[in-house]
């Protein structure tokens, strides 16, 4: 016949007890302090998991805002050089309809060489 045994509840800190159930009072009693040990070192890992990934998290966030600063610098590079191109290609000039949409006063004027010029220097800067 076999006998039945049961795992200690603190099985899952860690403690390696498998008794008789009618044991198991006897064993919790006689074990208390080793169960609080148990119990403390899981409350203290649970605590530096959270504080891991606490910082994990700030760290991704800065990460990504990173990203978004030199994806801002990358897209302002672009749109100078597709205005540096139209300058040097000559397809900007005085008699264009290109509109110049830079939004410092919300005004619209036509993308003359000057204009075009004045722009680039505000990208590049």
């Amino acid at each position: 016949m076999e006998i039945k045994t049961v795992p200690c509840r603190f099985k899952p800190y860690g403690c390696p007890v498998k008794v008789t159930p009618d044991l198991l009072t006897k064993h919790y009693e006689e074990d208390v302090s080793s169960h609080l040990n148990l119990a403390t070192k899981a409350l203290k890992l649970q605590a530096s998991t959270k504080a891991f990934q606490k910082e994990a998290s700030e760290c991704a966030t800065r990460r990504c805002e990173d990203v978004d600063r030199s994806n801002i610098l990358l897209r302002r590079q672009l749109e100078a050089l597709q205005l540096f191109e139209k300058i040097v290609s000559g397809t900007v000039d005085p008699d264009s309809d290109q509109k110049n949409d830079d939004g410092d006063d919300g005004s619209s004027e036509k993308l003359t060489t000057q204009t075009a010029a004045l722009k680039l220097e505000k990208l590049i800067r």
